[in-house]
């Protein structure tokens, strides 16, 4: 693909297969030429993109001005940065929440193992003691047996 300009001078030929790019600054008035240059007969789709840098700055100022971006993107970054703070504060929160409760279960560990311990205890101790008694209660002394 080549460009000439409306003087004649041509641009460097710009190779490529399936797809060719070519970037041109124009600096005259006038019709430019486009030489494509193909071995078979193909189908092209020429896409011509046209920017000027200055004008481009200055309708993106006034887009801006005109839908009021500047100051939407001020209070949109004050909003992410005040639910950044939000979160952290959360997340602080809950990591000391966090911590009493480990606090407060580790505590309440010792009493219900205490508790535990006791109880097993206790009921060893009755279960002697039932036994005890229930082998008196049923104690037949042989001095006192007729027949």
């Amino acid at each position: 693909m080549r460009l000439t300009s409306p003087s004649g001078q041509f641009s460097d030929w710009a190779n490529g297969e399936d797809e060719v790019t070519m970037s041109h600054n124009v600096t005259e008035n006038g019709d430019y030429e486009i030489c494509l240059s193909t071995p078979s007969p193909l189908t092209v789709t020429l896409s011509i993109f046209f920017r000027d840098p200055e004008k481009m700055e200055k309708a993106m100022d006034r887009y801006l001005e005109a839908h009021q971006i500047r100051g939407n993107l001020k209070k949109v970054v004050s909003a992410m940065m005040m639910r950044f703070v939000k979160i952290y504060t959360s997340i602080r929160l809950y990591n000391k929440v966090s911590f009493r409760d480990e606090a407060m279960q580790q505590s309440n560990s010792f009493y219900i193992k205490t508790y535990v311990i006791t109880f097993c205890l206790t009921n060893i101790a009755v279960a002697f003691i039932q036994v005890v008694l229930y082998h008196r209660m049923f104690f037949v002394d042989p001095k006192r047996m007729r027949v």
